[in-house]
């Protein structure tokens, strides 16, 4: 086993990046993506077609693999990176009930009322004051605009925690990325539990928090399948 994989879901596409242990050689290949406008949000919206990643990063992963002339298991160790400010909701079966991108602001009212509202708070506990970009913001917006999908919410990530996710079958989101959602407390790096319960939301629906480099677990059938690894 001589390399390390990273998967990167970037804004504009993903790539797969392989490092070799021994000579710190480096080989990468990607694929471009977009996003779509999402039905009934006035252009404001946009859907991430998660799908459509993940299909695009296996592909990119068998390339990254003959470029390197390595085999599915000389890989080692497999992580994960996305752009900030992305919301997957999924429900109990692990479908996808929304999927937004970085430049989803279908939350623009929302954001301005939880600005308006509870701006001071939200700042102190987490840094950030409310916009539209925040999954909070959106998770408030799918309560009103989408009541029987945000019913059915059985947990919240981001796109690099879906990923990871979708690697391993083990929900948890990565306190970096959950610092980005409106709702971590970065003094007591855990969920603001309070917060999230005081503007409507459940706060079951939020996993486990890990730091950066915590393993998770190993590659599941479908994923190797899937990336074409062992």
């Amino acid at each position: 086993m001589a390399y390390l994989m990273g998967l990167d879901a970037g804004g504009s596409g993903g790539r797969c990046l392989l490092w070799e242990v021994g000579t710190g050689r480096v080989f990468t290949a990607g694929a471009g993506w977009s996003h779509p406008v999402a039905p009934g949000t006035a252009g404001l919206g946009f859907d991430l077609d998660l799908e459509g990643v993940w299909a695009k990063l296996g592909r990119a992963v068998r390339e990254v693999l003959a470029r390197a002339g390595a085999a599915p298991g000389d890989v080692a160790a497999i992580s994960a990176t996305s752009m900030r400010h992305t919301t997957v909701v999924l429900d109990a079966a692990g479908g996808v009930l929304l999927a937004a991108p970085n430049h989803d602001a279908r939350a623009l009212g929302e954001g301005l009322v939880l600005g308006a509202e509870h701006g001071g708070r939200v700042h102190r506990i987490g840094g950030h004051w409310p916009s539209p970009i925040f999954t909070g913001a959106r998770l408030v917006w799918m309560k009103t605009a989408a009541p029987e999908a945000f019913g059915r919410a059985a947990r919240v990530l981001t796109l690099s925690d879906w990923l990871t996710y979708r690697l391993s079958g083990v929900a948890a989101a990565e306190r970096s990325q959950a610092g980005e959602t409106l709702l971590f407390d970065q003094v007591r790096r855990e969920w603001a539990r309070d917060l999230i319960r005081t503007i409507g939301l459940k706060a079951e629906i939020f996993p486990g928090l890990v730091d950066a480099g915590t393993r998770l677990g190993g590659l599941t059938g479908a994923a190797a399948r899937d990336l074409g690894l062992k």
